[in-house]
């Protein structure tokens, strides 16, 4: 009888052992699976946010140059007034 239990014990104590180990062998699996998911997504979040950067950077330059294309106009119609001006009252 006590050697029986003695067998079943081991036998218990073997099957917690494996059940153990494969666990701790999914879990680095997991662990490993989850760090590859991981950077993939920070790749994709980088990705994402460097052509946000881009298309808005692209805008700013399309605003600055639309700025000093109106500048130039208007400094141009100030020079032509002025030079106007000049001309009426130097007659």
């Amino acid at each position: 009888m006590e050697q029986v239990l003695v067998e079943d014990i081991a036998i218990m104590k073997k099957k917690v052992q494996d059940t153990q180990e494969k666990l701790l062998k999914d879990n680095i699996q997991m662990n490993e699976e989850m760090k590859e998911l991981i950077e993939e997504k920070l790749k994709d979040q980088f990705y994402n946010l460097k052509q946000e950067l881009k298309e808005t950077e692209e805008e700013q330059k399309s605003k600055i140059s639309k700025i000093k294309w109106k500048t130039g106009l208007i400094t141009f119609l100030v020079g032509l007034l002025l030079s106007a001006i000049w001309f009426l009252t130097h007659k």
